[in-house]
Order: C-alpha cells, then sequence, then structure tokens
C-alpha cells in the first residue's frame, strides 16, 4: 500500500473493539467493502432500534433498496454514520 490518506483500517477478526496491532490492517475502502461483503447486516428501525431485517451480505442490503454499493449503508457499518433515510445499520 501506498499509505494513500484514504486507506482505512480493517479489523481483521472483525470484533471492532479488539485494537491490538496483530488485529489491525491498513486496507483501502474498496477492499474494507469486500471484506464486509461477506457479512451479515442488519437493518434496525430508527425510532425503536430494533432489528426489522437481516441481509446475508451489504450488497444484499443495497439491492433491497434499489441502491447501488458505496454510500450510507456502509458508512453506518463502520461507524462514520448512525444511520440513513432507511434506518441505521450494523454488522
Amino acid at each position: 500500500m501506498d499509505g494513500n490518506y484514504n486507506d482505512t483500517i480493517d479489523h481483521i477478526n472483525s470484533i471492532k473493539d479488539d485494537n491490538s496491532l496483530d488485529n489491525l490492517e491498513v486496507v483501502t475502502p474498496g477492499e474494507n467493502t469486500i471484506r464486509a461483503t461477506g457479512k451479515s447486516v442488519n437493518q434496525c428501525n430508527l425510532e425503536t432500534e430494533k432489528i426489522i431485517n437481516t441481509f446475508k451480505c451489504i450488497s444484499d442490503a443495497y439491492k433491497s433498496l434499489g441502491k447501488s454499493n458505496g454510500g450510507s449503508i456502509s458508512e453506518c457499518c463502520i461507524g462514520k454514520r448512525h444511520m440513513d433515510l432507511y434506518g441505521s445499520y450494523s454488522l
């Protein structure tokens, strides 16, 4: 990697509060999205925060909303955004 300012840190074991150095890896945003694609995504009601839908992967979540990959759902899942127009999301 070239140390691009757009790079992000991936938690190798997918446990976001495990910040041990051997669990962290610098990846591009694209690599990070690909890695998250195989993880289930929960859609939550904005008011109750109860899970209203679970998708097999982030791509399925986008498809259900008629959206292309990239954007607000990804940002919710990595903690950059709490919610979007359709609900909140988490991995």
